[in-house]
């Protein structure tokens, strides 16, 4: 499979509110991110080529609240046993540069006390 990412990915986790036209208050947890998109799952039934909007805080840390708006890109299912287990990849409209550093800083943090895979780099 050939990879088709342009920026890196950062392995994190954080929740996100969820809106789109038919669902609105839903939850989703971040799997990871780039400045283009999101991998998240959630309990929820979402459809491909829905719209959300997703608002989330990285962290505690960060106390400004991101919204975004996006395109479902992918949905599959997960575990069955997870309670967020289904996934939803969601393409932003447009690459936010601000949350490179925002992930980095979290994907680190989140690193250092998980034991986990910060990030795995995109393709130029």
């Amino acid at each position: 499979m050939t990879e088709r990412r342009r920026y890196a990915r950062h392995r994190l986790a954080f929740p996100i509110r969820l809106d789109s036209k038919r669902k609105t208050g839903r939850i989703g947890m971040c799997r990871n991110g780039s400045i283009s998109g999101l991998l998240l799952g959630t309990p929820s039934r979402f459809r491909l080529g829905e719209r959300l909007l997703l608002a989330f805080r990285v962290s505690e840390r960060h106390q400004q609240e991101k919204q975004l708006q996006g395109t479902i890109v992918r949905v599959e299912e997960d575990t069955p046993d997870s309670w967020f287990n289904r996934l939803v990849a969601v393409e932003l409209d447009a690459p936010d540069p601000e949350l490179d550093a925002l992930f980095v800083a979290e994907a680190r943090r989140q690193a250092r006390t998980f034991g986990a895979c910060e990030s795995s780099p995109g393709v130029a």
